[in-house]
């Protein structure tokens, strides 16, 4: 069983790179795992179904995150505002960053969720396959796709 909570712990940590979150997220997981563990049905699966409730809390984590860091927009009219004027690397950047997003959001939602993990959360692929609940070369083929269109949808624009 301890082999267990050191896996679980090491992939709490690939996903936050932070060893006092990774703590946080691992003990809410175990409190959850103790509170439903009368809901699992088959004692054979449970090394699945708590790296799942890690995965929701991993999750949620990163989408209250996302909430609480300011955008790069943000800091660009704070350097606008101070400088006076913006180096033109910056908004080059600024501006390629704004069409990036913008072609990711005409990407199919799953793809949408396989280039965030990917690029925005530097996980791996398998890592994302365990998250997502695909299998690895199903993941490995959309991003694939997915990264052929952004290219193709950025060069035409």
């Amino acid at each position: 069983m301890c082999l267990i909570y050191k896996q679980l712990y090491r992939f709490i940590y690939s996903i936050t790179n932070d060893q006092y979150l990774t703590e946080d997220i691992f003990q809410e997981t175990l409190m959850k795992a103790y509170e439903k563990f009368n809901t699992i049905k088959d004692i054979q699966k449970f090394k699945s179904w708590i790296f799942c409730i890690a995965k929701n809390e991993n999750l949620s984590w990163i989408k209250k995150y996302n909430r609480e860091i300011p955008s790069e927009d943000f800091y660009l009219e704070l350097l606008e505002d101070s400088l006076g004027d913006i180096p033109e690397e910056l908004l080059i950047k600024s501006e390629t960053k704004k069409r990036l997003r913008e072609s990711i959001k005409l990407l199919k939602p799953i793809d949408q969720k396989i280039i965030y993990l990917r690029y925005y959360y530097n996980l791996a692929l398998n890592e994302i396959a365990l998250i997502i609940g695909m299998n690895e070369n199903t993941v490995k083929t959309h991003h694939m796709r997915s990264k052929k269109k952004l290219y193709k949808h950025i060069d035409t624009v």
